[in-house]
């Protein structure tokens, strides 16, 4: 027996064995053996922070005739370390995609991700970003923040994480010009955001005027507006037809300066008069003021102290039962105010209504109530 040993290319061929007196052939089919070839890379360019995790997946097909088992690795350049692998079985000319899932790299850097068989490699490039760490970012979302002296203020922060590590921080609260601060200690994950309630309990004795509400953190500031108004106290909110009524306006002015005051009434009365314009108890002198039936607007220089406004307003002698008459005013006190176009405002009373007057008979007849 002669044994002869020949390599093939695969398919179809015919063997011939002679000798010098005889010959033989035979046909053969040749299968030719399983050929992992690795493709459709994705993705094929990434860029990523430190310690996040992203997933890797290649097509890998069986280029050859023959069934095939092997080992396909996820590698990481530049040392090329395997970091992942899954065993793939492929009859011939099948083909799998290969997800490797979670994938995280630890160290900053620029690398290649190869996807690999035994007979083929893909290859991409992929950027692994250092962490910045936490980033607060701080918004006031709500305030009351207008309010008289002694009263509570509150204003709502929304604090937002976001940077791309956990973060502790400690976020402060303050109003500029306030005896009032706070502060709370969040924990937050990257992406997390959390809503929190800062108060202010403002000083019975607070001077009226504009102010800025303050909320920070280590990396981010939010402002907001908060004020001071001033009172305003009706004396007889129930008047009749033709009554004069006394209005009085009180408050603290912080600091020496121009102080203006404008008073507004809708309907109109039939007049108005300011009596007097005092800090301190003491009469203002050379108080610039114009009146109308609609509006009173006055203003002076004066010191700080307790500022008290007095006017009056009349009622026309028609004046109906029921008739609402309205006050709205602002007061600008140049110790607190943020060179803004917004005054502080007036609160307290804030109308009269008619309760005796001329009313209509059914008849149409006038008649006294």
């Amino acid at each position: 027996t002669v044994q002869f040993t020949y390599t093939t290319q695969g398919g179809e061929t015919e063997a011939t064995v002679s000798s010098d007196d005889d010959s033989a052939n035979t046909s053969l089919t040749v299968t030719t053996p399983a050929n992992f070839a690795v493709g459709d890379l994705t993705p094929e360019t990434a860029t990523v922070d430190v310690d996040k995790e992203f997933d890797v997946s290649a097509t890998v097909e069986n280029t050859g005739e023959a069934s095939g088992e092997q080992t396909v690795e996820l590698r990481l350049e530049p040392n090329g370390a395997a970091v992942q692998n899954q065993t793939v079985q492929l009859a011939g000319g099948a083909n799998e995609t290969v997800t490797f899932e979670n994938v995280s790299v630890g160290t900053a850097g620029s690398y290649n991700h190869t996807v690999a068989s035994d007979n083929d490699e893909a290859t991409g490039s992929l950027t692994v970003n250092p962490l910045t760490g936490s980033d607060f970012q701080v918004t006031i979302t709500d305030t009351n923040a207008s309010t008289l002296p002694g009263e509570t203020q509150e204003f709502t922060a929304e604090i937002e994480n976001v940077g791309d590590q956990t973060g502790t921080q400690t976020v402060s609260f303050a109003v500029d010009g306030y005896n009032a601060t706070d502060s709370a200690q969040f924990q937050l994950d990257p992406g997390e955001s959390t809503v929190t309630t800062f108060s202010a309990a403002t000083d019975a004795n607070q001077p009226f005027g504009v102010y800025e509400a303050v909320v920070s953190s280590d990396d981010d500031t939010a402002t907001a507006r908060a004020q001071i108004d001033l009172e305003r106290t009706i004396a007889n909110e129930t008047p009749a037809p033709g009554d004069t009524v006394t209005v009085t306006l009180t408050g603290v002015v912080g600091e020496a300066g121009n102080v203006g005051i404008v008073e507004e009434f809708s309907p109109a009365f039939n007049t108005t008069q300011v009596e007097s314009f005092t800090v301190d108890g003491q009469q203002i002198s050379g108080a610039s003021t114009f009146t109308s039936s609609s509006d009173i607007i006055t203003s002076a220089d004066v010191p700080a102290g307790t500022l008290e406004i007095t006017y009056e307003v009349t009622l026309s002698n028609n004046a109906q039962s029921g008739d609402v008459f309205t006050f709205t005013g602002t007061a600008d006190d140049p110790g607190t105010d943020l060179n803004t176009d917004e005054p502080a405002g007036i609160q307290g009373d804030t109308q009269i209504t008619v309760e005796t007057g001329t009313v209509n008979s059914l008849a149409g007849a006038p008649v006294v109530a």
